[in-house]
């Protein structure tokens, strides 16, 4: 009852304490913050703002995606490079959900850097992401997806239906981590690097749709 009415104390300072306080108190990790998060961040403080992108942090930023995608949406330049600050890790300790609900809110040019961050995380559960955003709007971002998927996969697609139909009859054959292929061939003696791009992936042998170009500028 005090950290809630020191949240609505007029005061900034006491808004920000109260937010600090919750961050520090493991005892608290268990409840629902999210309507005490949405108010710091929104709050006309600066200072409240940045404290309430710490509890957020603090908390894991996969219990609250929504949060996270409000902050890659934001009109103000400080949350937004806050919440793509956030996003922007090249482990997997963030659900895929969070980057999901990221690239609904988010504007093209970000969405065009959060596939890169996808990409760059070298994991299997991201490539349905980055396949629906063949289907994207922007042509630079639906461009950056097809990248990503040839550096990935060492496939080129042109259309959502391609890359689809082509996952589906491949995706058994990867690892979670596409870095545990490079690993495993590494270690074999002999082993060749059979990908363009310099990233080693198992031989496929599922069909390629038609249709896709040899290579991706």
């Amino acid at each position: 009852e005090v950290i809630r009415l020191a949240l609505l104390d007029p005061d900034p300072q006491v808004r920000r304490q109260a937010l600090l306080v919750l961050k520090s108190n493991g005892l608290f990790f268990a409840l629902d913050l999210s309507s005490q998060i949405n108010a710091g961040i929104s709050d006309a403080d600066g200072e409240v703002r940045e404290a309430a992108v710490a509890l957020l942090e603090a908390l894991g930023v996969g219990r609250y995606p929504q949060i996270v995608g409000k902050l890659v949406s934001s009109s103000d330049p400080e949350l937004l490079g806050k919440g793509m600050d956030l996003i922007n890790v090249s482990h997997t300790g963030i659900p895929i959900g969070v980057y999901q609900e990221a690239m609904r809110a988010a504007s093209s040019t970000n969405r065009y850097y959060i596939v890169g961050m996808v990409r760059n995380q070298l994991a299997k559960r991201g490539v349905p992401l980055l396949i629906d955003t063949l289907k994207d709007e922007d042509p630079e971002v639906r461009a950056e997806a097809q990248h990503s998927l040839c550096f990935l996969l060492d496939q080129s697609f042109e259309t959502y239906e391609q890359a689809s139909a082509w996952w589906n009859a491949n995706s058994s054959r990867f690892p979670n981590l596409f870095s545990e292929v490079a690993e495993t061939i590494d270690a074999e003696p002999g082993a060749e690097t059979n990908t363009s791009n310099g990233a080693v992936q198992p031989e496929l042998k599922g069909e390629v749709p038609a249709g896709p170009p040899e290579t991706l500028l």
